[in-house]
């Protein structure tokens, strides 16, 4: 039946026509037509009137027109389907008279004669052929039941602000409390307030009348969020426990094995604040079935740096997870390998309090090992970074700082006008190209190969380059930073864990200590303007500490050298002499134009630059980057776990690196431009001169410090506990051969080429599979060869790996399209178990201690700063990785649908790389919609986990969270005063100035005062040293009998042990290099070299890398 619905007599006509009516007293009810007798019945009506008298009122006032008429029940019967079973849409109700009145023949539609339209409370509706009450309008059940709904809507809203506390339910408050911690920079007060104010809009856009009383009562205050963050936080727990007792069992269900689970940790101070993460991850299954690894950040608490208060603190934390009648087994942890806390010495210690069994394992990060390697090598070869340093690394630094500080102070298009001015007078000023031509050869010859290239294209007017330029530069692919300032708010927290073809956030990131690459290059054509406005805008500053951008930020400051060297000079010519950029740009122009000797072509830090670019071009950047990617079998969310792929990847890099030795680097065309400019700098003797002797031996060293560091810090992957990895889960072939091996350790392995599929490069690397698995033998002995094959996880693929063997065919334990008609889902099902969830490096916990920085930056309670960590884990850890792949999704199709529009398809100004190779931000609304996606799920599975663990658990899961009562032992940090220089520099040096770079003690341009003891017999040197530079002998003071004055005593040389003469020249060094060179030390232990200024000293000074040798047992 048609269903009538109340209405506001007073309703404007426009609301009318959209038929959304409702009672303002929120009363309603239904009217139906009764086709037998043409009226209008009120059934449900709530006023007041009696169905009676509504029937006799509209029949008295239809009788007197109704003496003849047609047939009622047929009309009636026709008028009452074509009501009910109409499509149309319906109109609004006839509140004036019809212009064709109902004819006399029917009761239900009188005769146009009398136009009877009207009773005392009806009125006639023509269309629809019924009568309706005045002030009343047709309406469907639909728009009915849509009343109802906005009507609950309304009542729910006021309930809010009815009571005089927060009312919000329980998954509000989660919502609440997880949407916040995005904010959580800000103070709670600021938080309070943006909820409020929110709120507050709300309400007014509703036209709900609410007090400023009943509004604030309803917003939570400062206690009230932190309790919902401890409550969401104690749910995040329950969901990782409750997941984790289901994979347990299914483990245990199907294979008889327990699950296993990793540890990841790190040590980091950050805002004052020290920090020790802990991370977990196990192997998992996700809602389609498939295999998958899971982390889980523990807590941030405070742990100190011995091993035996990092392991209780590991313990503590552990505990938290009430696992103990859970199947579980922790069975690796991966750490740092330096400190009081090494990984080496914290693993044997969790094992002997129980944490961890006797057959576990532990491992030092990869990254740490690369870059530790990396960093040696080039601070014993080219020299330090930092304040007082005259090195190619602090001169990148500056070049930085100055980009940064220019954007900070003014904006980006200040600096971008900065760029383009300098550029544009470099191409077409005259004095710009005679200085550029004069004291930058190969920079300009480099400059004008690209114009004069350009040119011959036709491009008179326009410079075409071909030029390598960074896209992140720009802004307009993501940036991985952690702690940069142009992160959006998007990218606090969330972790881009994917492939390092594509980064890095952000942090959701981070976000990125950054991991991240800070540039990445493509090859473009540019026009002259393109040219001029090339300006790095988004370069990270350098630091050894955050990996890869030591390497990366010297590509840009090569590529940008001659634009930025000459915004300095301008720069410095615009700021007061006292200025902060000042400062920059005069030591950023010394460093630049820092020469062995005018006559020479190549300014000394150029050319320790090209070595620097073309290292890094040949080998670092590459292997850097593979190590930060994803497994390609473990899939998205194994971003470290590569554990499986790292020893035959060691060996990959030994043959790219042996290519490089004894030489072999001048050969590779990569180092053209070191050559070269090494040949624009005349020999000046020694090697202290950084003339071209320098140069000659800097490679050699270089090298020789890369490898003593990286073998000695990757020598445990090559070891007995690690190759059963390998052994189990490597390539496919190695596998097969040395499957072979294990079961016959006299077989003939052949000598044939492989691909390793996972390199980095654009193609695979090819590599001999015998010397191969003959160099990851090598460190094994022979008598220990068996223990291999003891290893448990050996033992429990023992058969299927003699079936591999057996195989003629390549079989991938992983690949189930290998595996031809034997069945390894359970090998599959174990090497997913042991061996994914480990890792091999920590990047996943250093972004961790970034945003530990982050969490805790209002100085929030230690207890407070955990429980948003595990908010953030559950909440934003995983977010953007997840939602990049659907905006990546969309973009795919939206170029697919751009490609089929014929109308669409234009020639882009700049060829991009394709959207399913380059890295997407997920921000502005896309970020919105798909975090409110993100949120509902994970709150889905937290009330699901909420009602497994019961409410007596949960209620003891919160209330242990609760607890600020951390004993952590904490080491007491000292306070380190840093000072500026003490004074100004009244040196007047220019471009054409010689301005030496330091020295290394390993270039022998200092003496390493350690190396001064009487084992290296060299008191007579340190004698000739102190007289050479007239030092006063020490005073003592001998008292010989109580209450006998004190005697004065100046002591002789020869009286002196070589530790007081160390201590003396120690002294005498620091003096000198305050007054000489401007230096200054807080404290006197910052001097760990000399200059030798005797020649008796000098002379000494080639023994140090005969003691070095004899220390390693290798002289």
């Amino acid at each position: 039946m048609r269903r009538l619905r109340e209405l506001d007599a007073n309703v404007v006509e426009e609301d009318k026509k959209r038929l959304n009516y409702i009672m303002p007293d929120g009363r309603g009810g239904a009217l139906d037509f009764d086709p037998n007798c043409g009226v209008v019945l009120l059934s449900q009506l709530n006023d007041g009137l009696i169905e009676e008298e509504v029937i006799k009122e509209v029949t008295a006032s239809t009788s007197k027109q109704s003496s003849t008429h047609h047939n009622n029940d047929t009309d009636n019967d026709v008028a009452a389907v074509s009501a009910d079973e109409s499509n149309e849409p319906l109109p609004a109700a006839q509140t004036t008279q019809p212009s064709e009145p109902p004819t006399e023949t029917d009761p239900t539609n009188p005769p146009s004669s009398a136009k009877p339209t009207t009773t005392n409370n009806y009125v006639w509706d023509k269309r629809y052929r019924c009568w309706i009450p005045k002030n009343k309008i047709l309406s469907n059940k639909s728009h009915n039941t849509e009343q109802k709904n906005n009507a609950r809507i309304a009542r729910n809203a006021k309930r809010l602000f009815k009571k005089k506390k927060t009312s919000f339910s329980k998954r509000s408050k989660a919502i609440i409390a997880a949407s916040s911690l995005a904010a959580a920079g800000a103070s709670d007060w600021g938080v309070q307030s943006v909820i409020f104010g929110t709120i507050k809009a709300m309400v007014h856009e509703m036209g709900l009348k609410i007090s400023d009383e009943q509004l604030a009562a309803a917003c939570p205050d400062v206690g009230t969020l932190k309790n919902w963050e401890f409550d969401l936080a104690g749910g995040c727990l329950a969901k990782v426990i409750v997941q984790i007792a289901d994979d347990a069992t299914r483990m245990m269900r199907d294979y008889n094995q327990p699950l296993k689970i990793t540890l990841v940790t790190d040590h980091g101070n950050r805002e004052g604040v020290d920090h020790f993460v802990k991370m977990i991850v196990w192997s998992s299954k996700d809602e389609k079935g498939r295999n998958v690894l899971r982390h889980f950040n523990l807590d941030i608490d405070k742990g100190g740096h011995s091993m035996v208060e990092a392991a209780n603190a590991i313990h503590r934390s552990l505990q938290s997870m009430h696992l103990d009648d859970i199947d579980v087994e922790y069975s690796y942890i991966t750490g740092d390998s330096g400190g009081g806390a090494k990984v080496q010495s914290l693993h044997p210690q969790l094992v002997e309090i129980g944490v961890m069994p006797e057959v576990s394992g532990c491992m030092n990060c990869i990254l740490h090992a690369f870059n530790l390697a990396y960093e040696t090598a080039c601070k014993d070869s080219i020299g330090d970074q930092g304040m007082n340093k005259n090195t190619t690394f602090q001169m990148i630094y500056l070049a930085v700082l100055m980009l940064n500080t220019v954007k900070k102070r003014n904006n980006l298009d200040h600096l971008k006008k900065y760029y383009r001015m300098t550029m544009t007078q470099l191409l077409e000023n005259e004095h710009y190209i005679a200085g550029a031509s004069t004291n930058f050869i190969q920079a300009f010859d480099d400059l004008l190969e690209v114009v004069k290239e350009s040119e011959n294209d036709g491009a008179a007017e326009e410079v075409e380059a071909e030029l390598e330029i960074d896209t992140l530069l720009h802004g307009s692919t993501d940036t991985p930073a952690d702690d940069d300032e142009d992160v959006t708010p998007y990218d606090i927290f969330a972790e881009d864990t994917e492939m390092q073809t594509e980064e890095v956030s952000a942090p959701d990131d981070a976000t990125m200590d950054d991991a991240e690459s800070a540039v990445e290059y493509d090859n473009e054509k540019m026009t002259k303007e393109e040219l001029a406005d090339d300006c790095p805008t988004n370069v990270k500053e350098p630091n050894f500490g955050r990996w890869g951008t030591i390497s990366y930020v010297a590509k840009v400051v090569k590529l940008h050298w001659l634009p930025l060297f000459y915004m300095a000079q301008n720069i410095k010519d615009t700021e007061k002499p006292n200025s902060y950029l000042h400062t920059v740009t005069s030591k950023l122009i010394e460093l630049m134009s820092a020469k062995a000797h005018p006559d020479d072509d190549t300014p000394t830090h150029y050319a320790s630059l090209q070595w620097i670019v073309a290292f890094g071009e040949a080998f670092f950047d590459a292997n850097m980057d593979w190590a930060k990617t994803n497994d390609p079998i473990f899939g998205p969310g194994s971003y470290g776990h590569i554990t499986r792929l790292v020893p035959e990847h060691l060996f990959m890099m030994k043959k790219q690196y042996d290519a490089l030795r004894d030489g072999g680097w001048k050969n590779n065309p990569l180092f053209n431009g070191f050559n070269r400019a090494v040949d624009g700098i005349a020999p000046r003797g020694d090697l202290d001169k950084c003339g071209r002797e320098f140069f000659e031996r800097m490679p050699e060293l270089f090298l020789q410090r890369f490898e003593e560091s990286f073998s000695e810090h990757t020598k445990k992957w090559r070891d007995r506990e690690t190759l059963p990895v390998l052994i189990a889960a490597g390539h496919p072939l190695i596998v097969k051969w040395f499957c072979r091996w294990l079961f016959n350790h006299s077989v003939t392995i052949p000598s044939i080429e492989i691909d390793l599929y996972h390199y980095a490069g654009d193609q695979a690397m090819k590599i001999d599979l015998r010397e191969c698995i003959e160099w990851l033998i090598e460190k094994v002995p022979a008598d220990e060869f068996h223990r291999i094959q003891d290893d448990p996880l050996i033992q429990e693929l023992i058969d299927d790996l003699a079936t591999v063997a057996q195989s003629e065919e390549e079989i991938d334990l992983l690949d189930p399209a290998t595996w031809g008609e034997h069945d390894f889902s359970r090998a599959e099902a174990l090497i997913w178990n042991a061996i994914a969830p480990r890792a091999a490096h920590q990047q996943r916990v250093e972004n961790l201690v970034q945003t530990a920085a982050h969490l805790g930056q209002t100085h929030v309670e230690e207890a407070r700063r955990s429980a948003r960590a595990k908010i953030h884990c559950l909440f934003y850890r995983d977010y953007k990785t997840w939602a990049s792949a659907i905006v990546r999704q969309r973009k795919k199709e939206k170029m697919a649908r751009m490609e089929a529009d014929e109308t669409t398809q234009q020639k882009p100004k700049k060829k991009r790389r394709q959207p399913n190779e380059q890295r997407v931000k997920v921000e502005g609304k896309a970020w919105l919609e798909l975090f409110s996606k993100w949120i509902d799920g994970q709150l889905d599975g937290i009330k699901v986990a909420r009602e497994r663990m019961g409410d007596e658990a949960m209620k003891k899961i919160v209330a242990e969270l609760g607890k600020d009562n951390k004993s952590s032992a904490v080491e007491q940090e000292e306070a380190i005063e840093q000072f500026r220089r003490a004074s100004k520099s009244t040196k007047n040096r220019t471009v054409a100035s010689i301005h030496l770079a330091d020295v290394t003690a390993w270039m022998e341009g200092a003496i390493i005062l350690s190396y001064l003891t009487a084992t290296n017999k060299c008191k007579d040197y340190i004698i000739a040293e102190l007289e050479h530079r007239q030092v006063k002998r020490p005073k003592t003071r001998i008292r010989k009998k109580k209450k006998k004055p004190v005697t004065i005593q100046i002591k002789e040389w020869k009286d002196m042990n070589e530790a007081e003469l160390r201590h003396v020249l120690r002294d005498d060094e620091r003096a000198r290099l305050q007054k000489e060179e401007e230096k200054v030390f807080a404290k006197v232990e910052e001097i760990k070299n000399i200059k030798p200024l005797s020649a008796k000293m000098k002379e000494w000074m080639p023994r140090q890398w005969q003691i070095y040798k004899q220390k390693k047992g290798t002289g």
